[in-house]
């Protein structure tokens, strides 16, 4: 009898552990299929921490909720679908191109590192008159090295990982590109200058063209709406920038950004696309996907305020979430100018007897063009100029005059750009 309960003993451990190793097996399989399955995966992303008022909620956008259809925006004016941009075939093929990177990046105030949050290339066809703009999901499935249990393989990360020209090499492989030409790149105090160039309110239309809730493709829709939002862009100020005005707005975009294009080679990519009648037909710029995703994306029309109104309020409801939880900042300028303005008086102090520690302490800020999310223009303008002359008073103590005009000369451009307001009073 002894042996028999023995007997039934062990057999029952058995039988356990084949259902405990089916169990565990089946869901790291599965687990492992999600993340590494092919390029069109979406690894979830990470909960980001710092989440506040609404234009906070999309800088530090808690992605830690999948999107789903209940959730998703049915009832806002679109002004139609396109339902070729997932399409994995090209609108050209065999025709010259100069692919340009067009790269937004979500450092936070004071910090250079960044995750490559918009992930875009401007494929300009100079000899046909038209444009293609790629665009890349920021959660796309790419192998950073990382184990995929920690949701970090994904071209947002890979960027940061492993440097810009490597992630160059991986846009082109996802995009069957090539080689990349060109490169434009820019934080969120530069995309907000940016859109208070072209007339928008630059934290709604922030806060929209980064929201993913809300999509009921998520991810997708988003990249496609910066996309669309890009296309509307060039299609609407293309002869403006053409016009007379031309060196003061390319040269005072390229001073807000960190670009290895200068006046001539865009002078000349522009005159290119003139002569080849871009803008003779809308549809000579297209919107591509990549990786494919066969679904119909909705077209936001970004020149009406009254959608741009109507999508920031459906995605505020969405995001306002009970338990929201960390730091509140319940006045963003205010907290934007007492932060900067504190590292502008340490560094002043040290201007005279410490230039190196003065450079250190707002060099990053310069860079990032922090004052631009400042949203009083007097408050604004005044840390930039404060900033701008610890930078040159210190750097020509340090007998590196090239630096210091290099800065002066940037600031200058940023203030011939700024005194037209904005472009739209311009047409």
């Amino acid at each position: 009898m002894k042996k028999s309960y023995t007997y039934i003993l062990v057999l029952s451990i058995v039988l356990l552990s084949v259902i405990a190793y089916i169990y565990i097996h089946n869901n790291y399989s599965n687990a492992k299929s999600l993340s590494a399955s092919t390029q069109d995966s979406i690894a979830k992303p990470k909960d980001e921490a710092v989440r506040d008022t609404n234009f906070y909620k999309a800088i530090f956008e808690d992605t830690s909720t999948e999107n789903n259809g209940s959730n998703s925006i049915g009832s806002l004016p679109d002004i139609g679908v396109d339902n070729s941009a997932g399409f994995s075939s090209p609108e050209v093929a065999n025709a010259r191109r100069i692919n340009i990177a067009v790269i937004g990046l979500d450092s936070r105030l004071g910090s250079n590192a960044g995750h490559a949050d918009a992930n875009h290339i401007l494929s300009i066809m100079p000899d046909i008159g038209k444009i293609e703009i790629i665009s890349i999901p920021r959660d796309t499935y790419v192998d950073c090295g990382y184990e995929d249990s920690l949701h970090l393989n994904k071209l947002t990360v890979f960027y940061l990982a492993r440097g810009r020209q490597e992630y160059f090499k991986k846009i082109c492989e996802i995009s069957r590109l090539n080689k990349i030409d060109y490169y434009i790149e820019f934080g969120f105090s530069q995309a907000m200058a940016i859109l208070r160039f072209l007339g928008y309110d630059s934290k709604e239309t922030l806060q929209i063209l980064r929201s993913r809730r809300g999509f009921s493709i998520g991810d997708y829709q988003r990249v496609y709406n910066q996309a669309q939002f890009m296309r509307q862009a060039v299609l609407k100020y293309f002869n403006t920038v053409n016009g007379p005005l031309r060196p003061a707005i390319i040269n005072g975009s390229f001073a807000l950004v960190r670009t290895n294009l200068n006046y001539s080679i865009a002078s000349d990519l522009l005159n290119q696309l003139q002569q080849s009648n871009l803008t003779s037909n809308p549809n000579n710029i297209s919107i591509k996907i990549r990786p494919s995703l066969k679904t119909d994306f909705k077209i936001y029309d970004f020149s009406d305020p009254n959608v741009l109104a109507k999508l920031d309020q459906k995605i505020a409801q969405i995001s306002n979430y009970p338990n929201d939880s960390g730091p509140k900042i319940k006045n963003i300028d205010a907290y934007v100018y007492n932060k900067l303005n504190k590292a502008v008086l340490s560094a002043e102090s040290d201007t005279a007897k410490n230039p190196t520690r003065a450079i250190s302490k707002v060099e990053t800020f310069y860079n990032q063009k922090a004052w631009h999310q400042i949203e009083d223009e007097n408050n604004r303008n005044e840390i930039r100029d404060r900033i701008a002359n610890i930078l040159i008073v210190s750097y020509k103590k340090k007998n590196n005059l090239s630096k210091a005009n290099a800065i002066s000369s940037t600031i200058e451009q940023e203030k011939k750009l700024f005194e037209m307001k904005n472009i739209s009073n311009t047409q």
